[in-house]
């Protein structure tokens, strides 16, 4: 056996793990993967059964705040997540804030979730069209020029009787704001 420089030798679980040459900041991450494993089903389990069961934001913010480093970048743990609390889609890492499903997800459960969602997707006209179709109140936070295509306002209106008086309200909607 021959010795490993030592930047390259990490001891991990009481065995030696050898990195592959990288770069600085590709070693620095996976040194630090090593440090942290992968959060047991158990935590899982337990972040998920918390966020079930409370319905405070301030509470299920700070609880994902707080949340193992490998959970954004999980998939399947941010999907059971974001349907239980849209919001929760900051969390995630940005690949997953880019994924079409993983942000439906969240809107559906609360439409200020797009507002979380990577850029491209907020300025994707179809992607744009699904999401207020899921819920009309996601258009709040989408890029603004889709609130003047007739296409989108009509399908987010459709979705609840308060987005259709929003987008397209009538003189005596207007007279009772006015009051």
């Amino acid at each position: 056996d021959r010795e490993l420089p030592a930047p390259l030798a990490v001891t991990h679980r009481q065995q030696e793990v050898t990195v592959p040459e990288t770069s600085n900041e590709e070693h620095r991450d996976l040194l630090e993967d090593l440090k942290n494993p992968e959060t047991s089903a158990h935590e899982v389990e337990r972040i998920v059964m918390e966020l079930e069961r409370h319905t405070s934001s301030a509470f299920c913010d700070q609880l994902m705040a707080s949340i193992p480093k490998d959970l954004p970048r999980s998939r399947s743990f941010m999907l059971r997540v974001v349907g239980i609390w849209g919001p929760a889609l900051k969390y995630a890492d940005e690949p997953l804030r880019a994924d079409p499903e993983m942000v439906l997800t969240a809107v559906q459960q609360r439409p200020m979730a797009l507002r979380f969602a990577a850029d491209a997707l907020k300025r994707d006209r179809r992607f744009v069209l699904d999401a207020v179709q899921v819920n009309g109140f996601a258009l709040e936070y989408a890029d603004p020029k889709f609130k003047l295509d007739e296409e989108i306002a009509v399908a987010a209106s459709r979705t609840s009787p308060k987005m259709q008086q929003v987008l397209f309200p009538t003189p005596n909607d207007a007279e009772e704001a006015a009051r």
